[in-house]
């Protein structure tokens, strides 16, 4: 048995079939609309931060006379970090740099001894450098950042 269509089926036919793909096209644009707009309003704004430096930037600041606490994720360290921020915020204080010792590309200046001779020290742990005029001046390890940082807060 052959059917038969008349354009006016034809014409029906293809105005419900475009109808459906118009309507599933407006609710998968709203839904998209939505979800993109959820993410745009959840980021957050980028923080740029200047204190935490690698290694390799120790006598690159600006400043002349500065402070860089070489730390690892030791309990003792968050006590000098804490410190030392409170020694930030007194007026005419020094500037304080950070130096992540655990971070993948400090590792290399992890060693068993320390050296500050070279253009890139070494460091066997949590140690705390002035440099004044490109020099390390000064250095305190461990027992020593304590005694320094009481000096330095008061």
């Amino acid at each position: 048995m052959e059917q038969t269509y008349n354009a006016k089926q034809v014409i029906i036919m293809f105005s419900i079939v475009l109808s459906v793909i118009i309507i599933f096209y407006g609710i998968t644009i709203l839904v998209s609309n939505k979800k993109e707009e959820e993410i745009i309003n959840n980021v957050e704004e980028p923080n740029i931060q200047y204190t935490e430096i690698l290694v390799g930037e120790i006598f690159n600041q600006e400043e002349s006379v500065y402070y860089v606490l070489a730390y690892d994720d030791s309990d003792d360290s968050q006590t000098y970090i804490t410190s030392l921020q409170e020694y930030e915020n007194i007026e005419n204080s020094d500037k304080v740099y950070y130096v992540n010792l655990l971070s993948a590309f400090n590792k290399k200046y992890l060693s068993d001894e320390s050296d500050f001779s070279s253009k890139y020290p070494t460091f066997k742990g949590c140690t705390l450098l002035k440099i004044s005029d490109d020099k390390i001046i000064e250095t305190y390890e461990e027992d020593q950042i304590t005694t320094k940082l009481n000096e330095l807060v008061g």
